[in-house]
């Protein structure tokens, strides 16, 4: 005898739609040897306005203000160890905030093969007002932005690590976010808000001082597989609001909520937000363990939802599953 909801289980992975990868069509590169941000949007602003390259040069570079990346424009330094971007303590904020910003309406943006420092203690960003990002991609409720790849870079000791809003076809790759996060601010090591199309894979998110590795709000077709997300002060991985079409599988979720923050820290999980729940969600393949505190392993609450193959274990509650036609196996242990 077979039953439904075998069938209806064996049918139930969601695999969202993957990012479009940016591309650059300009072959003009400059090269920046050192310097500060003037220096780096100078660079940028000479490009054709077909965009094009600049290629940044082993070195420390002092960031005073934002760098304003437009469309066609690729940032790619010599080295992801080797280059540095890092804020100054006279660093001017604005509407803007990020060392790399980028507006409304932008498409086709390349960021790899870099570092970004913000430079602040996290006790500094716990009790300052200054909301320093690393990266900040900001379209408006009526713009998008299109076609964001960042790869191969590392963020660090910012308000924010990375934050992107209002965002189709983002594409994460081989990232190590570290240290980033701000209670002022709700903030986290990685931000997403109002994007379609994502695809983040290979990318390791630690030691949030106050925030989550992983937050993902009223997003569509996200992907997120073979992550590192650990150490993080509150949750490892967070899809919020009014999302669907999700994929998180074959990554690894443990030791957060270090700073115990309070209720509702998981490894991972899915949570009603404004007016909306995540939907249509498989959880596969992931290892949660050893989350801090009152902290749950999965921790899910929605509908039209998949969590199997997981090893869950050594958290004080494994599984919280609320919500409809959620498939969960509860497994704890390898197979």
């Amino acid at each position: 005898m077979i039953l439904l909801s075998q069938i209806w289980a064996a049918s139930a992975t969601y695999n969202p739609t993957q990012a479009t990868k940016a591309s650059i069509p300009s072959q003009t590169t400059i090269t920046v040897n050192g310097g500060d941000s003037d220096d780096i949007q100078a660079a940028i602003d000479a490009l054709p306005g077909n965009g094009g390259t600049v290629y940044l040069s082993n070195g420390t570079y002092t960031i005073y203000k934002p760098i304003v990346l437009r469309s066609s424009i690729r940032l790619a330094g010599e080295s992801q160890s080797g280059v540095i971007l890092e804020r100054d303590e006279s660093f001017i904020l604005s509407s803007q905030n990020g060392m790399l910003y980028g507006a409304d309406g932008v498409e086709d943006i390349i960021i790899d093969h870099l570092s970004i420092d913000g430079s602040m203690s996290a006790a500094y960003r716990t009790e300052s007002e200054n909301p320093v990002i690393g990266i900040y991609m900001n379209a408006g409720d009526n713009n998008r932005n299109n076609r964001i790849y960042i790869n191969r870079c590392t963020v660090k000791r910012c308000a924010m690590g990375i934050h992107i809003k209002g965002t189709d076809n983002l594409k994460l790759y081989l990232l190590t976010l570290d240290d980033n996060g701000s209670i002022n601010y709700y903030s986290h090591n990685l931000y997403l808000r109002r994007c379609t199309y994502v695809t983040m894979t290979d990318c390791v998110s630690v030691f949030s001082s106050t925030g989550n590795g992983f937050q993902s709000t009223d997003s569509d077709h996200v992907t997120v597989k073979n992550c590192t997300f650990k150490h993080n002060g509150y949750r490892g991985l967070r899809f919020a609001g009014n999302s669907s079409m999700i994929l998180a599988s074959d990554n690894e979720s443990s030791y957060n909520n270090e700073a115990d923050l309070g209720d509702g820290a998981y490894g991972i999980g899915t949570n009603p937000e404004g007016s909306g729940s995540p939907s249509q969600f498989s959880i596969i393949n992931n290892k949660v363990q050893s989350n801090d505190y009152d902290a749950t392993g999965i921790s899910v609450s929605g509908s039209n939802g998949q969590i199997e193959d997981n090893i869950c274990r050594w958290n004080p509650t494994n599984y919280k599953v609320l919500g409809n036609n959620i498939v969960c196996d509860y497994s704890t242990d390898e197979n």
